[in-house]
């Protein structure tokens, strides 16, 4: 079985209070408050259910692969990669398409960048039982 989903214009970042905060795991990574994070996460998490909502009931293990599309260069895909995959797992799980986001139902998360002229990023969610 396999899902996908594309969202168009993505965010990059978000912005709580007068800050700006750019979605990429070096913002969890870094000494911001677990409140921020969790403000951060859960605006990305209601963008996300929204598209994957009509994904199928997941009955065994699956992979989870974003195409990131962009037409910034020099960065790193990993961080821009796993914020995403990250929020992607948590929506899966809390919408009931997966038991649980453990490695037992998600052994693979892949992302990968792929260059458009477009300047509004897109995200590409594809979702295939292994």
């Amino acid at each position: 079985m396999k899902y996908h989903t594309t969202i168009k214009n993505i965010p990059e970042y978000y912005i709580i209070g007068k800050r700006k905060y750019y979605l990429t795991a070096n913002t969890i990574f870094k000494r911001h408050s677990r409140h921020i994070i969790s403000i951060i996460m859960q605006k990305m998490k209601t963008l996300l259910s929204v598209h994957l909502y009509n994904a199928p009931v997941f009955k065994h293990p699956v992979q989870i692969e974003i195409d990131y599309y962009s037409h910034k260069k020099g960065f790193d895909i990993d961080n821009k990669g796993y914020i995403w995959v990250k929020a992607i797992n948590d929506v899966l799980q809390s919408i009931g398409k997966i038991p649980d986001d453990s490695v037992e139902y998600i052994p693979v998360n892949i992302y990968k960048y792929i260059p458009v002229k477009s300047p509004e990023p897109s995200l590409t969610i594809i979702i295939t039982e292994v």
